[in-house]
This record gives C-alpha cells, structure tokens and sequence, in this order.
C-alpha cells in the first residue's frame, strides 16, 4: 500500500514517477494475496453464498450438496495446480525477470503455486472432514 500511495504522490504531485515501482509492488501484493487464501482455506472462512440451504430443505440432500461441493473444491485446486505447474517450470528454466528491474518473476510464480499447493491440501482436509465421521459427535459429546 505504501509504494502505490507513493507512485500516486510522485506521479500527479511532483509529475514525477519512481521508475519500476509497478514491478516491485506486485512481488508482496501476490504472496499477500495468496496466503491470504491459504489462510481463508485453513479457517474455512471462504465467502460463500450458500444457495444450496436456502433451497433445499432436506438434511440429506444439504449433506450431499456439501459433499460435492468439497469434492469439486478439492478437484479444482488440484487441477489449478497441475495447470501453473507447467508454467512455473518454464520459469524456472528460462530464468525469466521483470522487464524494468529485472527481478526475478520465480518470487511472484512461487508465491501463486505455493498458495494453490496449500489450498490444495486444505480442500482435501476439508473433504476428509466430510466422509470420515466424527468419532465425539457421534457419541453424543461436543460438536
């Protein structure tokens, strides 16, 4: 937030723009961004519209819907994965860098798969979560 707020200042202030801040500033904004999900998956504190229980009634079906949404979560993610994958080995053999600063974009690429890699194993936790019952809820102890 601190560099954007100092190229707005240089920029329409002093006419005046620092040279590659753009470069610089996308480096923290992509790791932020991407823990920042990791985070969200490990809490389970995604947004959600939650359609699914306001149309439907029966526990069962809720239950099922729950389900096939962790199932396509989790098949998702991976599939994210196995897409940048690619990419994200491309990087790394050709070396590439930024056009301005010649930063190396391995820090942006690496911040997005390890993200995605993280999320990957919270939607499959999630989804184990779901098929395996819990063994207190069951008995009648604490939820």
């Amino acid at each position: 937030s601190a560099l954007i707020v100092l190229q707005v200042i240089l920029r329409y202030v002093f006419h005046a723009p620092l040279f590659g801040i753009e470069e610089a500033e996308i480096f923290p904004i992509l790791w932020i961004y991407s823990f920042g999900g990791c985070l969200s998956s490990f809490e389970n504190t995604h947004i959600e519209c939650g359609v699914a229980g306001v149309i439907v009634k029966n526990p069962t079906a809720i239950k099922i819907i729950e389900r096939i949404k962790y199932i396509i979560t989790f098949g998702l993610s991976l599939y994210a994965c196995y897409m940048l994958y690619p990419h994200f080995t491309y990087i790394l053999k050709v070396r590439k860098t930024t056009v301005s600063m010649g930063l190396p974009t391995l820090f942006c690429d690496g911040a997005i798969l390890i993200g995605l890699i993280i999320m990957s194993f919270m939607a499959l936790r999630d989804l184990v979560n779901d098929i395996v019952p819990d063994k207190k809820t069951e008995e009648g102890g604490i939820e």
